[in-house]
């Protein structure tokens, strides 16, 4: 047959050459066009089985916890015109899949769908241009979302009435501030106006003096001692940042 004859032909002058050009002229007699793979061999379904070499990095908020619901995740390995997604589960399962885009270059960053509060690790998939499809990254991050910091103070009475203080007396109030937010509160001042009503000053020599910052689900104390020179009526203001 003169199919066969060609495809000896074929063999009997490849033969001495690597086999892969023999392979290469059997599947051009037989019309097909052969194609170069690069990467791990994919399955019978079209998934690569081995892991890819993917990065997976929080970008904003640049560290765990934080409150934004909707983080940006950094995905590195990739090539210009992969199509890039990330998960909530090792799996990478559709049901878990928070965003997707197309990569212009080697790294993406993926803005998550909004999350709720709790604890999430992003793992991260890739699909080429021509449809081979990468397994579940082995990289992977974890962001845990929590509720903004929220302050009160108490008792939360304005204004305080220190009452009847004998001239020489010193009578003291201790208020507490209590952070029941899920995230740390940060860059907290107090502030009592002495200038202009000396009778009145904070103690902060007290267990739990509240300072510039308040773990979350902590509290601490702020103590205001009064002490009038005369006897007359004293008034004075004090101020929060932020405001309680």
């Amino acid at each position: 047959m003169k199919v066969w004859s060609f495809y000896q032909h074929c063999f009997e002058r490849f033969l001495g050459l690597k086999k892969a050009w023999a392979f290469v002229c059997l599947v051009l007699a037989l019309g097909c066009t052969p194609k170069l793979r690069i990467g791990p061999k994919p399955d019978a379904n079209g998934t690569n089985t081995g892991q890819p070499n993917l990065g997976v990095m929080l970008l904003d908020p640049i560290s765990s916890p934080g409150t934004i619901d909707t983080p940006t995740i950094r995905v590195s390995g990739v090539t210009s015109g992969d199509t890039v997604a990330i998960y909530t589960d090792s799996a990478c399962l559709v049901g878990n899949l928070k965003a997707s885009g197309v990569a212009a270059s080697a790294s993406i960053d993926l803005g998550s769908s909004s999350l709720a509060l709790g604890s999430y690790t992003f793992y991260a998939k890739s699909t080429d241009a021509v449809g081979n499809e990468s397994s579940c990254s082995v990289a992977s991050v974890t962001y845990q979302r929590v509720s903004p910091a929220s302050l009160s103070i108490s008792p939360h009475t304005s204004p305080y009435d220190f009452g009847e203080v004998a001239v020489g007396g010193t009578k003291s109030v201790v208020l507490t501030v209590t952070n029941s937010g899920g995230y740390v509160a940060s860059n907290i001042s107090f502030s009592l106006d002495t200038f202009s009503s000396p009778e009145f000053t904070r103690d902060t020599n007290i267990s739990s003096n509240c300072g510039s910052s308040l773990a979350a689900g902590a509290n601490c104390n702020l103590k205001i001692d009064f002490a009038p020179t005369s006897v007359t009526t004293f008034s004075t203001s004090f101020c929060t940042s932020p405001h309680l």
